[in-house]
């Protein structure tokens, strides 16, 4: 999957400090890991690791446009399992997706692996002292940190 066809996440690189910020972008449910959402993120990662002149991620998510008030804004809200979200997503999105696995162990081991910096937004930080915690936030730590 090409970073420029994401949907539900935006990845930007800044070419000259080869810098890459990654943001879940669907505010209207606090940014939730939706299985498109993981899906986009392994794609980053994996599209991240073959680029030998990116440094490092920002994993962050988009604020919502019609309003400043600072409670309505999530980094991640969590996991996102509505039924009709299923049946809107596109036959090759579904190919590439483990229904069985609610816990997307491919990108947790993909994650896992990760061998350059992330930086995650800071509401996670408390998952960072472990890395067997037991849901889907795992995927958000790094092999190394910054």
């Amino acid at each position: 999957m090409d970073v420029k066809t994401f949907e539900e996440i935006v990845y930007d690189k800044d070419e000259e400090t080869g810098i890459i910020t990654v943001a879940i972008n669907n505010p209207k449910i606090k940014n939730a890991l939706t299985l498109g959402v993981c899906l986009e993120l392994y794609w980053a990662v994996d599209a991240m690791q073959k680029d030998d002149t990116a440094r490092a991620m920002i994993l962050t998510g988009i604020k919502p446009e019609d309003t400043d008030d600072p409670t309505k804004e999530a980094f991640c809200s969590g996991g996102y399992f509505n039924p009709s979200y299923l049946q809107s997503l596109d036959e090759e999105k579904k190919k590439q997706i483990d229904f069985t696995d609610i816990a997307q162990k491919k990108l947790c081991l993909k994650m896992w692996e990760f061998d350059k910096p992330l930086q995650r937004s800071s509401c996670l930080n408390w998952v960072s002292s472990t890395k067997s915690f037991p849901t889907i936030s795992c995927c958000l730590m790094p092999g190394r940190q910054p």
